[in-house]
């Protein structure tokens, strides 16, 4: 399992979602006192032993609900999500050839996903015989079998994951979907993004008006971007029938302006998705762009001889007390290459992975000129920008949204409080000559001043945060 924030950030995505729409079921472990689940208690409460079925028989509606059971030799096809509050969690099954009729969804709890991960079972591409309690949950009858012991997982072997099960777009499109293709891993193709995932949307997006959740994986796309292949598990998500990409291979696309001939040795190649995420990269001759963000243990790095954009990207590192370069130190970085809130980093994990050369470019250190913040897209992401004028509106937390368009603003990435920040600024108003790296998270982008000596006209900054 990675350490990477990415990963860190998607399983409490997972357990947002999972807290939120209530499709999982029953919140509480069978194990405890006062347990009030109906069905799926650790010994069964109908009592027997259990009854050996595949999936194939579940969707053919040959095994009744609240039956206890034994499905054998199926797949692992997701990684687990949960919820550690609600203690809740989830998998999905599928047969070893996939296809219709090839998907099972399964229920847990917490304690029995913290207990599998920790013996390393029911991984993607396990191999497994599992017990539990077959339901149809909600009013729709989805299929769902409740887990409540990890002694009823028996890993079996490993294998390929199950090839997805190509299908037109018009097919699960607008919440609708046949339910043999419940559970099943699923592809279109040729597809388009209709919108981006937003806070407002609870990072869902349709492509081809297929719905997409991202509590596996954050796409970081937006409205128009072609995609040549989505995959994913289908599952009803408020009984609409919605695609969950499980990681980067499920979602081939790249960002408009990208060079396919940018190669892994660039940072323009782990920017621009020619590197998958968690391949490690070494990259030489980035020149340190940033102090440390708020958070510490991380600045950012841009190629500053290249040729047109996609060219910076944060360092963050997982361990402690990071040596911060000076701006315009010239480094060499090794490290995987991961994307946090659409944020592209490399992830390095001892001192060793950043090296000094010795040169510092900081007198060469330009910032691209934009005719306008509203010009800021994907390709300017971790560069060093400037803005000769920029109106902004009212503070919204840490975030002075740009007038006309809202999603783009200034924002305090290197301020070490956001206090520290509204009193360093001036609120609604014009700023003149702003400078700073520009940053993302999830749907918006921002500028960010690394500090009051970043801009000509906002009242004058008390202090310095460099």
């Amino acid at each position: 399992m990675t350490t990477s924030r990415l990963l860190i950030l998607l399983f409490a995505l997972g357990a947002m979602s999972f807290a939120g729409c209530g499709r999982l079921g029953p919140g509480d472990d069978d194990d405890a006192a006062d347990d009030d689940d109906s069905v799926g208690d650790d010994d069964d409460s109908t009592g027997g032993d259990p009854t050996v079925v595949t999936i194939a028989q579940i969707h053919a509606g040959e095994v009744n609900s609240d039956t206890f059971v034994t499905i054998e030799n199926v797949v692992v096809s997701t990684p687990m999500l949960f919820d550690e509050d609600d203690n809740e969690g989830a998998f999905w099954l599928s047969t070893p050839d996939g296809g219709e009729n090839s998907g099972l969804y399964v229920f847990t709890f917490y304690d029995v996903v913290d207990e599998l991960d920790g013996n390393d079972d029911a991984a993607p591409g396990d191999v497994i015989t599992i017990t539990g309690t077959y339901i149809e949950a909600f009013d729709y009858g989805l299929p769902e079998l409740r887990l409540t012991n990890a002694s009823n997982v028996t890993v079996t072997g490993s294998t390929t994951l199950p090839t997805p099960h190509l299908v037109d777009a018009a097919d699960i499109a607008d919440g609708f979907a046949d339910s043999s293709l419940w559970g099943a891993v699923v592809q279109i193709v040729d597809a388009v993004a209709d919108n981006a995932p937003t806070w407002d949307s609870y990072l869902e997006w349709t492509a081809d008006d297929v719905i997409v959740v991202d509590d596996f994986y954050y796409a970081d796309v937006e409205a128009g971007y072609e995609i040549a292949s989505l995959s994913g598990v289908l599952h009803p998500n408020y009984g609409d029938a919605s695609l969950f990409p499980r990681w980067h291979d499920d979602i081939d696309f790249t960002y408009p302006g990208c060079d396919d001939s940018w190669g892994a040795d660039s940072i323009q190649g782990a920017r621009c998705r020619v590197v998958d995420e968690d391949t490690e990269v070494t990259i030489d001759g980035l020149v340190v762009t940033s102090p440390a963000p708020f958070f510490g243990n991380a600045f950012f790095v841009q190629d500053i001889d290249a040729v047109g954009n996609f060219a910076a990207a944060e360092v963050y590192a997982i361990f402690d007390d990071l040596e911060i370069p000076d701006i315009g130190d010239v480094v060499n970085v090794s490290g995987d290459v991961e994307n946090f809130k659409g944020m592209t980093e490399i992830v390095v994990f001892n001192g060793s992975d950043v090296v000094k050369t010795g040169a510092n470019r900081a007198g060469e250190l330009t910032p691209l000129v934009l005719a306008s913040a509203c010009d800021i897209t994907e390709e300017h992401e971790g560069m060093l920008v400037s803005v000769a004028s920029v109106e902004v509106g009212e503070l919204d937390y840490n975030f002075y949204p740009v007038d006309g368009c809202p999603k783009i603003g200034v924002s305090s990435l290197f301020w070490p409080t956001v206090t520290g920040f509204e009193d360093d600024t001036a609120g609604s108003v014009t700023i003149t000559d702003l400078v700073g790296i520009v940053g993302e998270s999830f749907d918006e982008m921002s500028i960010n001043p690394r500090d009051n000596l970043d801009w000509g006209t906002w009242p004058a900054a008390s202090s310095s945060v460099q």
